[in-house]
């Protein structure tokens, strides 16, 4: 679909298909295990979300999931399901309200890094499976650009995504979430901000792992208010998108 130069070689962007899973091309992280379940999303959305290669390596994926505007859930993929909280629920009435047309693609993991060498690696904590040389390398940017395009091209009338507090690396990495300042460059916008008086959430309070707390403790000492550590659920209205051009992460400056 695009490719781009990056440190580590030339790092290609294409949809993820279900032979990528099933032939064992890709890491075959947090999809279902089901054979039959992952044969019924394809047969619906065409793709499995949005992959990137560096040669014959699989580095990374933005995985995604068709949501009609009608429903608040897809039964295809019914584990993602518990993604549509109240709140959720709640901002996609705001979208229809909107006047937004046509289904939502729903992003759920972006894994960076991950290959099949080294898959089966447990120690290392949260970097475990994770090669890093393709950290930081603006991958997962890619990826997200590449996604909005293929929307776009299909018809979709949004795109929704939880975004990391920005700043905040090792939550990132732990929760597979894009920053929410990573989806702000490509014209998303927060839906759901937190407000001033926001309390800390409960993984900056100890349900997280170590190196995640470690980083968390360390922000709040600096300083950082307890609302810039809460998630925000970003949205693309697509229709609206087409009016301004998107940033496109393979040029840089």
């Amino acid at each position: 679909m695009s490719d781009t130069q990056e440190g580590t070689g030339l790092v290609q962007i294409r949809p993820i298909e279900l032979a990528d899973i099933t032939e064992g091309r890709v890491v075959a992280r947090c999809w279902p295990e089901a054979p039959e379940v992952l044969e019924r999303l394809t047969n619906t959305q065409g793709i499995l979300g949005m992959g990137a290669w560096d040669g014959d390596t699989h580095i990374g994926v933005l995985q995604g999931y068709r949501v009609p505007l009608t429903d608040t859930g897809n039964p295809l993929w019914p584990a993602w399901n518990d993604w549509w909280t109240p709140r959720r629920q709640v901002l996609v009435e705001a979208l229809r309200t909107r006047g937004l047309r046509g289904p939502i693609w729903c992003l759920a993991c972006c894994h960076v890094g991950r290959t099949l060498a080294r898959a089966n690696e447990n120690a290392g904590g949260i970097r475990a499976g994770i090669d890093t040389r393709y950290l930081g390398q603006g991958i997962g940017s890619m990826l997200l650009h590449a996604t909005v395009l293929w929307a776009q091209q299909n018809h979709y009338g949004a795109i929704l995504g939880i975004g990391a507090p920005n700043d905040l690396f090792e939550y990132a990495l732990w929760t597979g979430h894009l920053p929410w300042t990573t989806y702000d460059k490509q014209g998303f916008e927060p839906l759901d901000p937190p407000t001033a008086d926001a309390d800390l959430p409960p993984w900056a309070l100890g349900d997280a792992p170590p190196e995640v707390l470690d980083q968390a403790r360390r922000a709040l000492a600096e300083g950082r208010p307890p609302k810039a550590f809460h998630d925000r659920t970003m949205g693309l209205d697509l229709h609206r998108a087409t009016e301004h051009p998107l940033v496109d992460p393979h040029q840089r400056t």
